[in-house]
């Protein structure tokens, strides 16, 4: 065979290769593709929350149990939405609970994510957006949507507002890694109405620099209970734990890390709780805070 026809099949060769592995790079993008597209739609998907209610258990009636509705109510309007809390009002809820950020403009504003993508129709970080830019923007996603039309963001003044209306107490998480240093508005904004704030947060410096702006209650959230977080919470001052209703470890060993938090005179709260068995679990720990989606009285 001539060096001519040589290179010719050589080059012939190297092409398939290439196109082989174009064909490759091809279907494993396509499966990326696939696989990012299958979590953004499991993200933004909103799943059903059946409702149930404490109307004919043995605690209903019981004093000491405190339902909190967990960005509002949500099992049947938007979370963190006016609706949510009007409805969480009407229901008789002890409670209402709300996640707050900061716009860039200063306006404190109800949403649980940074980014407004997977409530909203279109993503934007709400602390690097105006409270102008944040209005033209509105819910399509949440429970019942199809109910509210162009459903927009609520700020904390209307979610206060409606607080106090049906007699709710705020329970307010702080958001926001950056925005302790704006904390005296957040007590501003609440001092102007009648209401009995709890806040709220994940972070112990959050609520260290609340703390020293005001005496309200407040709960130092963890998904485990640890010694390390109960102890915290003590050094924080005023202030209980709350714990993940969903998570087997906290109730180990009789309630033993319970128990500890309650040695150390904090109050103990849990969310997730939305069945009856999970609040029988709790009112045999001494833990009558119930941060809830679904149960009502």
């Amino acid at each position: 065979m001539s060096s001519k026809a040589e290179k010719i099949k050589e080059l012939l060769k190297s092409d398939k290769n290439k196109g082989i592995l174009c064909g490759i790079v091809i279907v494993i993008l396509a499966i990326i593709i696939a696989i990012i597209g299958i979590q953004i739609h499991n993200y933004r998907k909103v799943e059903p929350i059946k409702v149930e209610t404490l109307q004919f258990s043995d605690y209903a009636e019981n004093k000491d149990i405190k339902l909190i509705a967990h960005r509002g109510y949500r099992a049947i309007a938007p979370e963190n939405t006016l609706p949510a809390y009007e409805l969480a009002g009407q229901a008789g809820y002890w409670g209402a609970e709300c996640d707050i950020y900061r716009t860039k403009d200063g306006v404190w504003v109800l949403h649980h994510d940074e980014k407004t993508f997977r409530l909203m129709n279109k993503s934007k970080k709400i602390e690097s957006s105006s409270f102008e830019e944040l209005q033209k923007l509105y819910y399509e996603n949440g429970n019942n949507i199809q109910n509210y039309y162009e459903l927009r963001i609520c700020t904390l003044d209307e979610y206060l507002a409606k607080c106090e209306e049906f007699n709710m107490n705020p329970v307010i998480e702080l958001k926001g890694a950056k925005n302790t240093e704006h904390y005296n508005e957040i007590v501003d904004n609440v001092k102007q109405y009648k209401v009995k704030p709890i806040y709220i947060s994940f972070e112990k410096k959050a609520l260290e620099s609340m703390r020293k702006l005001t005496d309200d209650k407040m709960f130092l959230l963890t998904t485990k209970l640890s010694e390390k977080k109960i102890k915290q919470a003590v050094e924080i001052g005023n202030c209980g734990i709350e714990f993940d209703a969903n998570e087997e470890k906290n109730f180990k060993d009789d309630c033993k890390l319970i128990k500890q938090a309650q040695k150390a005179e904090l109050d103990t709260a849990a969310w997730n709780v939305n069945t009856i068995d999970t609040v029988g679990t709790l009112f045999n720990c001494n833990t009558y805070y119930y941060t809830t989606d679904c149960l009502t009285y």
